[in-house]
């Protein structure tokens, strides 16, 4: 059996549908370095647009981030648990990953 793979170039397509007169968005931080461990973990947002990961500035710890980009611990996890990741349910509810 021969298996022919076609490419289409998305990329001449794309560029094609720019204005070159609207500027390019650009990244900028939301937080202050540092505000997060180098294991970060989840992240997933709520229904209010804030940001929740795991290890915020610690283990064992859930951050959230506001929409304008205030960082802070939203929770300490108990005993030994460590998330790992973050899924909200329909009704609003956070699920952690341990």
């Amino acid at each position: 059996m021969i298996l022919r793979v076609f490419l289409c170039s998305c990329c001449i397509v794309c560029a094609s549908l720019i204005d070159a007169e609207t500027p390019m968005p650009t990244a900028t931080p939301l937080t202050q370095p540092g505000s997060f461990t180098k294991g970060i973990e989840g992240p997933a947002c709520d229904s209010d647009g804030n940001i929740l990961v795991v290890d915020f500035e610690r283990q064992q710890t859930i951050g959230r981030v506001t929409p304008d980009g205030k960082a802070e611990l939203f929770v300490t996890l108990p005993g030994d648990s460590c998330g790992n990741g973050i899924r909200f349910g329909d009704d609003g509810s956070m699920f952690i990953a341990d």
